[in-house]
């Protein structure tokens, strides 16, 4: 008799047990993830809308919160399970502080022929084009987006590499749109952006041009990543690796030439974004996701020089390659099956 008590007793646990990984792993395949509708994260778009996620198990939540600095709190704090933005100062300062965030694999990638989307731009015919026309904006108002930015640094790379410094020139801290209506109207004489505005012959902003693109001082830049927090970092590395393996699947679609939802409604209501997506470089997503870590300490050590960070956090603590790892070898798997 108390034989068979006994194996109740063991056969209930491991009832129960087998009932608390489910519950976990079904846990772990809702996740969150911040995402926007721009030109980086167009194979996130392609991947959910074709069903990619759901194929794994996976249920998203979307949330569009754009601020990287944000973003990286809620990921510490599990209100955020994937955030698909660039490296941000509070990113270096959360992890020095030994919280539960890491960069797990690139977004885009400088190619051959298929340059970053950011650069230098200033009104056509004004300045000679390179680092020239860069130097020649000693003692100029250059618009740079705001501080402790990704434009920031790469503003500071340029100038870096044209042998100035930011004394040098004179930062309006402006976004975009904004900064390309003061250029336009002679009250800005540069700006440095992000973002590919659509400029020249070509595109709808015909009297501007780009001056300088990032990649010609800057060859193999990385613009954005994929974070993952604490609740992917704390789970079987299996659920990270399957989440990357849908996203890749969604890249390499977009380059194959599928357009997400949203960028066929801009395309169809014309104006300035929809050239922007239409002259989009596609290889600029990347299909590898190996992040530069050579990249990574440089923004730190920037950081660090601009006082948006106390202390230096070595790249190979910043990012996580297990999960890009696994994520390779299960789709190689995936393939060789098909």
């Amino acid at each position: 008799m108390l034989r068979r008590a006994a194996l109740r007793l063991a056969a209930g646990s491991l009832s129960m047990a087998w009932a608390g990984c489910s519950r976990r792993r079904r846990e772990l395949r809702h996740l969150r993830v911040a995402s926007s509708p721009f030109l980086a994260n167009c194979g996130f778009y392609v991947a959910h809308e074709k069903g990619f996620f759901d194929e794994l198990g996976f249920t998203l939540e979307l949330s569009q919160t754009t601020n990287a600095g944000q973003g990286a709190m809620l990921l510490v704090h599990g209100q955020l399970d994937v955030g698909l933005y660039t490296i941000t100062p509070a990113l270096v300062n959360l992890i020095a502080a030994g919280s539960q965030i890491r960069i797990v694999a690139a977004k885009t990638a400088d190619t051959s022929g298929c340059s970053p989307p950011a650069g230098v731009v200033w009104r056509k015919g004004e300045y000679p084009r390179g680092l020239e026309g860069v130097r020649r904006l000693r003692g100029k108002k250059v618009g740079v987006g705001r501080r402790a930015t990704s434009v920031e640094f790469w503003m500071d790379t340029i100038l870096g590499a044209a042998g100035m410094s930011p004394t040098d020139i004179k930062p309006v801290y402006i976004g975009d749109a904004a900064a390309i209506a003061a250029l336009e109207a002679g009250d800005l004489d540069a700006l440095v952006t992000g973002a590919d505005l659509s400029i020249g012959p070509t595109g709808v902003l015909p009297n501007l041009e780009i001056g300088l693109n990032l990649s010609d001082v800057a060859p193999g830049a990385q613009l954005a990543f994929i974070e993952f927090g604490s609740r992917i970092l704390d789970a079987d590395p299996s659920v990270g690796a399957d989440f990357l393996v849908a996203y890749f699947r969604g890249v390499r679609a977009f380059r194959d030439g599928y357009d997400p939802g949203f960028v066929k409604q801009i395309v169809a209501k014309g104006g300035a974004l929809a050239a922007e997506f239409e002259h989009m470089c596609r290889a600029y997503l990347t299909v590898d996701g190996s992040v530069n870590r050579e990249q990574v300490d440089h923004y730190v050590r920037w950081a660090v020089k601009k006082g948006y960070c106390e202390k230096a956090v070595p790249a190979e603590n910043m990012i996580d390659e297990r999960y890009l790892t696994l994520a390779h070898r299960r789709a190689s798997r995936r393939e060789g099956s098909g």
